[in-house]
């Protein structure tokens, strides 16, 4: 071989090696996706429209293995460094994703095999209150903001609880964050966000008169509507420094028995779903009579 030749195939290698380059910097991240299992590159697929499109407040990746349950994909999501608390459901074609599915099975396995717990012993120190420390009875309401039932609760029952009850330091409101889906979970940051400037009632009113979903800017925009600094409220939104908070109150309800919402415990009875106000009332004045009789004795 003399040396032109030599110099020919030295070129050539040289244009096959800046070719792959190319090819892999602009094609890299579909042939990635290619190797994968057809189940695995749709949910791919999904998270990757999902980062593109949904405004989440940081980038999900995918966990693997994906599964097929029941004619759907079903597969794991990470937000940073944290597992998103249900997992995601997309159709086997990849034609539909849903963000929203609560796997009834799954929770009530995880709550079967979780030790019940007494509602004294979990956490409720940190969280948002209406009414006095020392009153005599403790409503404690575990509740999701996108929860028609919690929404009957916020709007016509609670109020009369705290015009009856809280006002005359009888009892004493404490609230739980047990969001069932993603959306939720942005209401229930957002939520803890206006704690932090001591606006969560606000928040909370305000939260439950709305009638359509809210994209991540509107959310943010709440700053406005409910009176606080623009700037914290936002930092404290798109960290989601909270999450860690709400991922323990959904463990506390899981432990004490919750399986859906809106669940109240008053005192240490359970008190479950869409109630009226007298059922409440019964309740609230049934444990003052019984504390009313141990005094007695």
């Amino acid at each position: 071989m003399d040396e032109k030749q030599k110099k020919y195939i030295i070129l050539g290698l040289i244009v096959l090696a800046e070719t792959s380059f190319i090819l892999y910097f602009i094609f890299g991240p579909n042939l990635k996706n290619n190797r994968l299992s057809k189940p695995a590159r749709l949910a791919q697929e999904a998270i990757d429209f999902i980062n593109q499109n949904l405004n989440v407040p940081q980038p999900l990746t995918l966990v693997e293995p994906v599964e097929e349950k029941n004619g759907l994909l079903v597969f794991q999501a990470m937000m940073g460094t944290t597992t998103l608390p249900y997992p995601l459901f997309m159709t086997k074609d990849g034609e539909y994703l849903f963000l929203e599915a609560i796997p009834l099975k799954e929770i009530k396995k995880k709550i079967a095999q979780t030790p019940k717990k007494d509602i004294s012993s979990i956490n409720l120190t940190n969280r948002p209150t209406l009414g006095p420390n020392n009153a005599p009875v403790k409503i404690v309401e575990f509740l999701d903001f996108t929860c028609p039932h919690c929404k009957n609760f916020s709007l016509n029952i609670l109020p009369k609880i705290k015009k009856d009850y809280v006002s005359t330091g009888l009892v004493q409101v404490i609230f739980k964050n047990f969001p069932l889906n993603v959306y939720s979970q942005k209401l229930a940051l957002a939520g803890q966000c206006a704690l932090e400037q001591n606006k969560f009632w606000e928040f909370y009113d305000f939260i439950f008169t709305k009638e359509t979903k809210m994209t991540d800017e509107e959310i943010k925009g709440l700053a406005k509507t409910l009176n606080l600094n623009d700037q914290q409220f936002n930092d404290c939104f798109n960290s989601q420094k909270y999450l860690k908070e709400i991922e323990e109150d959904l463990q506390d309800g899981i432990s004490v028995g919750v399986n859906g919402t809106p669940s109240f415990f008053i005192n240490k009875e359970a008190l479950k779903g869409d109630q009226t106000y007298e059922q409440f009332k019964n309740a609230i004045d049934n444990e003052i009579q019984k504390m009313a009789n141990t005094q007695n004795q």
